[in-house]
């Protein structure tokens, strides 16, 4: 018999996190190694592709009824249920996913089972989900940590006094990163959809438009841009105050004709064939996976100092580290390589060499599962 294994997620949102725990369990499916739980703290889009991998559970689950009184009683012995099952169930280990799971790690009763936790967030976040109380039980109950870069680890260790030991470095990771190759047909077409010139130089951003992602920056950035024949992409728009403020900005600004705001698809990889440089604009982000993924398409990266995990990735070969938050030199830097071809040809081979050494899931993901077993040390 299988042994049972819970793996939890603080949501089933297209967003970063969660994409990688689901590459991950598609990994590890296909070992057959383990009987796999899931368990998400709220439902999202992922939901139907994390029920293909195993039993899913959902904590925060929505009840509709009338009676509100009714909906609060019956999503609260809901959970309560969860919980129940989780805890009389023999796991051979749990794997929570991000750090903001402690809500529910605190209440799990699991004498002698180790609780493996995958840390993905930096020193701003650990604020801001201190707050909300989301991180104490993660920190109490975890046996043993991986952390998504080393900027992770030692925000981690520094502040909650963790040993060293006790974690190991393994960076976000893909599936087959060598087979991934910008078409020149797909660009077309998608350039004729967006309304885009096909000659122009197209600068891409994917994730939550929000202040941590640095949506002012990149705005900020395609208007000292306006004038010029580069289009900006941002794969990952909400309808939600965010947007609002942005495109309020961006009106006064006169720069709406330039920028291309795009929700969150299931088929967002195309969009890679697109872009022709990736801005993480983010001022905080530890390893993400979009960079791994545009590392992967041959797409040069800029990113900024002391925002995390890119700067362990990026060196003068592939990418750019800007000082933080200076969209002047960003804007340099992006017509530096749009009239540069040979230093741009060059920037797109070799990150696609350094992202097939670096984010194979076969790799990555065998080091998580390496330790698991006892056959890994720890720290890096």
């Amino acid at each position: 018999m299988k042994q049972k294994v819970l793996f939890i997620s603080h949501d089933g949102r297209r967003s970063g996190g969660p994409m990688l725990l689901l590459n991950f369990l598609k990994w590890l499916s296909e070992k057959n190694l383990f009987e796999i739980s899931i368990l998400l703290n709220h439902s999202g889009e992922l939901e139907k592709e994390f029920g293909k991998l195993g039993k899913l559970m959902i904590y925060n689950k929505n009840i509709s009824v009338r009676s509100w009184r009714l909906k609060r009683f019956l999503e609260n012995r809901h959970r309560t249920n969860v919980i129940k099952t989780i805890n009389k169930t023999p796991w051979e280990f749990v794997f929570s996913n991000t750090i903001t799971n402690g809500n529910i790690l605190e209440k799990l009763n699991l004498s002698n089972t180790p609780i493996y936790s995958y840390i993905h967030e930096m020193a701003f976040s650990y604020q801001l989900y201190e707050k909300r109380g989301v991180i104490n039980g993660t920190i109490d109950k975890t046996t043993f940590y991986f952390c998504g870069s080393s900027i992770v680890k030692k925000d981690l260790t520094e502040r909650y006094k963790i040993p060293e030991q006790n974690t190991l470095v393994v960076h976000s990771f893909i599936e087959n990163p060598e087979k991934n190759i910008r078409i020149p047909q797909n660009r077309k077409l998608l350039c004729k959809q967006l309304d885009i010139p096909e000659d122009a130089f197209i600068v891409g951003m994917m994730g939550a438009l929000d202040w941590r992602k640095g949506s002012d920056f990149f705005l900020n950035t395609s208007n000292l841009l306006k004038d010029e024949n580069v289009y900006f992409v941002w794969i990952g728009k909400r309808d939600n105050q965010y947007y609002d403020e942005f495109m309020y900005d961006a009106t006064l600004m006169n720069c709406t004709t330039k920028i291309r705001l795009l929700p969150s698809t299931e088929d967002y990889k195309q969009y890679f064939h697109l872009i022709d440089l990736f801005f993480l604009s983010s001022r905080e982000d530890p390893y993400p996976i979009v960079m791994t993924e545009a590392s992967s398409f041959s797409i040069p990266i800029i990113a900024f100092e002391n925002s995390g995990g890119s700067n362990e990735f990026l060196d003068p070969e592939c990418g750019f580290v800007i000082p933080y938050g200076n969209i002047l030199k960003v804007s340099e830097t992006i017509l530096e390589l749009k009239n540069n071809e040979e230093l741009y040809t060059h920037m797109s081979q070799k990150i696609k060499q350094k992202s097939v050494k670096n984010h194979d899931i076969n790799v990555n993901a065998n080091k998580i599962l390496r330790k698991i077993n006892g056959e890994e040390s720890g720290s890096f």
